[in-house]
């Protein structure tokens, strides 16, 4: 029991240094981590720092520049963080996006150079993840600053 415990709690700890990563841009750190898994997250944070602007990607692009099969890919993510792939992208894709949004741009912009779709597509999940539209964010962060 205590094991089990104790592999949630790393996993757990894991997860939230692979999105600090993301989010500065640096490697993630973890001592429990083996060598070649902190490569493979590593490996995983710059992929997606590097082409999250890209529309088409996704997760065989994605497991095609990490040279593993798009199945590997999956297990490997759900095994070290407990997550999938997708939604590691589309988690900083809309980060990024929220910076664009504080900086004053239109809606559009920011959902386009963040990878989405459609500017639609970009509301919805926004609203999804962070409980307002772009805009409601936007006019919320001008009025605290």
């Amino acid at each position: 029991m205590i094991q089990v415990e104790n592999i949630i709690t790393i996993r757990n700890i894991l997860k939230k240094k692979v999105h600090a990563a993301l989010e500065r841009g640096r490697s993630v750190a973890h001592s429990e981590l083996p060598k070649k898994d902190q490569e493979f997250i590593d490996k995983l944070v710059k992929v997606i720092e590097n082409n999250y602007q890209n529309s088409q990607l996704n997760r065989d692009k994605i497991a095609s520049k990490m040279a593993v099969s798009d199945r590997q890919l999956q297990r490997k993510i759900k095994a070290l963080i407990d997550q999938n792939p997708m939604d590691m992208l589309r988690e900083y894709r809309l980060k990024k996006a929220a910076e664009r949004l504080k900086d004053g741009y239109q809606v559009a912009q920011p959902s386009d150079e963040a990878g989405f779709k459609s500017p639609t597509h970009f509301s919805q999940c926004f609203k999804a993840h962070y409980g307002l539209t772009p805009k409601q964010y936007q006019q919320q962060f001008k009025k605290n600053n």
